[in-house]
């Protein structure tokens, strides 16, 4: 019926296939490009998102994908990402001094690596990855900023536990079998409930 609906939009895709839908294929593909060395190019749509690259150059700009059992519409034109998200501008700029304070402490960590010689070299990825978290836990957790810190960690760990199970959820009630990896999302869940109600009772002291 969704893929009904869709096309009456305007919008074409493969049919729907059970369960699975495009899912199979979609991690297939992206293993195969993955498997290979990256090309010097411009061109990163068909390295980065080889499925959806697939998908729009067989069904054109207005196509959608199946994820397991829902569809997922690729949005290119620049007035169907706007329908979507917001205005930037419509939004006071509330969170500057954060990401000051944030970048301020970023590159004093570098400036501290620096040789006597003031060169050195740092791989800048692990910094660049922390600092978005670093600066919501500053901006929601305050004073707990440390506590704000362990939640991303156990966020991204969990993310990256449900990506690696991400073909497997589809399977119905695999989700309740007792697996290592099962056991640890729990684990993770609980350690994020416990340091919820510790910022619960910091914030009602």
């Amino acid at each position: 019926m969704e893929g009904i609906e869709l096309d009456v939009q305007g919008l074409h895709g493969n049919p729907y296939r059970l369960l699975l839908g495009d899912a199979k294929d979609y991690f297939v593909m992206q293993k195969k490009v993955q498997s290979k060395p990256m090309i010097f190019s411009d061109d990163i749509a068909p390295r980065v998102a080889p499925y959806i690259h697939h998908a729009v150059q067989t069904h054109g700009k207005k196509s959608f994908i199946w994820f397991g059992t829902k569809p997922w519409v690729i949005l290119n034109e620049p007035e169907q990402i706007r329908e979507v998200f917001n205005k930037i501008s419509e939004f006071p700029k509330i969170m500057t001094p954060t990401f000051l304070k944030s970048c301020n402490d970023l590159i004093s960590n570098w400036e501290e690596t620096l040789s006597s010689s003031g060169a050195s070299e740092i791989d800048i990825w692990p910094s660049l990855q922390s600092l978005t978290s670093d600066v919501i836990a500053r901006s929601s957790f305050g004073s707990s900023y440390e506590e704000g810190r362990k939640v991303f960690q156990l966020q991204i760990e969990q993310g990256e536990l449900i990506m690696k199970n991400l073909m497997k959820s589809l399977i119905p009630l695999w989700r309740f079998l007792p697996t290592a990896d099962h056991r640890k999302i729990n684990e993770n869940l609980s350690g994020l409930g416990l340091i919820h109600f510790k910022l619960l009772g910091v914030a009602g002291c």
